[in-house]
């Protein structure tokens, strides 16, 4: 039922639009983080990202106490937009302690009907208006007292054939 949702989904916002490209998969690292598959597709009538995967390096298990990511898309080289964040915490009421685990994490999603952003022109944005994707991580592990904090730049990534 998913595939086919999806499938009627990709015809909707497919019909009838401009056939520039109008969907990106981006990729990144930082010193702690390795970020694959965070797809963006921006067209006419939708602006919305598909969750990828943030990896902490070299760690199979990281025990914390609080996790945050947050994504932003800068347009036109001067609009810092922040799409979504997701926050995880064991002072919260959903996580109990030792049970947030981080060595993988989904980035999130997001989506919005195209009205929610438009280019410096007053357009629908496009995926050549993004001239810059990043994801803003915090965490802090268990037997820590600081939160830590990394920048991701994600650059746009080849398609494997």
């Amino acid at each position: 039922m998913a595939t086919l949702l999806e499938k009627a989904e990709q015809l909707f916002y497919d019909r009838d639009l401009p056939k520039e490209q109008t969907t990106e998969t981006y990729g990144g690292e930082s010193e702690h983080w390795k970020v694959m598959d965070y797809t963006i597709k921006a067209n006419p009538a939708l602006f919305r990202t598909f969750a990828g995967r943030i990896y902490m390096k070299g760690q199979e298990l990281y025990q914390a106490n609080y996790f945050k990511s947050s994504v932003h898309v800068v347009v036109d080289r001067r609009d810092d937009i922040p799409l979504h964040e997701q926050t995880f915490s064991t002072e919260g009421e959903d996580v109990d302690p030792g049970d947030l685990e981080i060595s993988e994490q989904s980035t999130g999603e997001f989506s919005a009907e195209w009205e929610s952003y438009q280019n410096k022109r007053g357009e629908p944005l496009a995926i050549a208006d993004i001239s810059e994707v990043y994801i803003i991580v915090e965490w802090r592990g268990v037997k820590e007292e600081d939160i830590h904090e990394e920048r991701i730049s994600l650059q746009p990534v080849e398609e494997q054939t």
